[in-house]
């Protein structure tokens, strides 16, 4: 097989040219085909994300402590992780909206000022290295960039609980008392937290309930 940049000859089954990098990709294929192979590639649909998204959701601090360990190929790449779900709650979003009155909304049982709902995303982004920043702070030994990464994955699991409080709200005008599930919710956050800044830093049960009092807090 040679490459039909450079002309390089290449080992079977290489992705890239060893010698120019191009892709082996062949594109001279239907179109349905390079559309479902981008999907996959980009949503990283080949185990991963299913390995990642169990992690991320009931093992608080497993996917950042793995990251700063170098165990890193079996799981979808944090900042991926981060804006596919940013992507899932923009949908979400657009899909479940609920009017409370008096220029306020209706998240769950969090009433939000009118206009406020759409700009979360957007003030979670400016968010995201000051929370890095600010355990930075709290573990001045700390490498900063895992500190980011820790950060990434923190607030991806803050955006799949809002995925699920606007799921609620949604849900409520069929099953009205599922809405004190959020309760449910906020207190799993806060023993998610808990247990991931714990085991991210092998810090004190007391320590991390403080760095997270901080964090949050400022």
């Amino acid at each position: 097989m040679k490459c039909q940049n450079c002309k390089s000859l290449l080992v079977e089954d290489a992705r890239f040219c060893s010698q120019c990098g191009q892709s082996t990709k062949d594109l001279n294929r239907p179109f349905w085909h390079l559309i479902s192979e981008s999907f996959f590639e980009l949503f990283d649909i080949d185990g991963r994300l299913s390995s990642t998204l169990q992690n991320l959701l009931f093992k608080p601090g497993n996917l950042s402590s793995s990251y700063r360990a170098g165990r890193r190929v079996s799981y979808t790449p944090p900042l991926r992780i981060y804006l596919v779900t940013s992507l899932l709650l923009f949908f979400v979003m657009s899909l479940v909206k609920a009017d409370y009155g008096n220029n306020q909304e209706l998240i769950s049982f969090i009433v939000l000022p009118n206009g406020l709902l759409e700009e979360i995303p957007k003030i979670m982004v400016v968010l995201l290295p000051i929370y890095a920043l600010l355990l930075q702070i709290s573990q001045p030994r700390s490498n900063y960039i895992f500190n980011l990464v820790c950060s990434v994955y923190i607030h991806t699991f803050w955006y799949f609980l809002f995925i699920l409080f606007l799921l609620l709200q949604f849900l409520h005008s069929y099953i009205p008392s599922i809405i004190y599930l959020g309760w449910l919710i906020i207190l799993y956050l806060v023993i998610y937290l808990v247990i991931a800044i714990k085991k991210f830093y092998g810090v004190s049960w007391l320590k991390s309930f403080i760095i997270n009092v901080f964090t949050i807090s400022i």
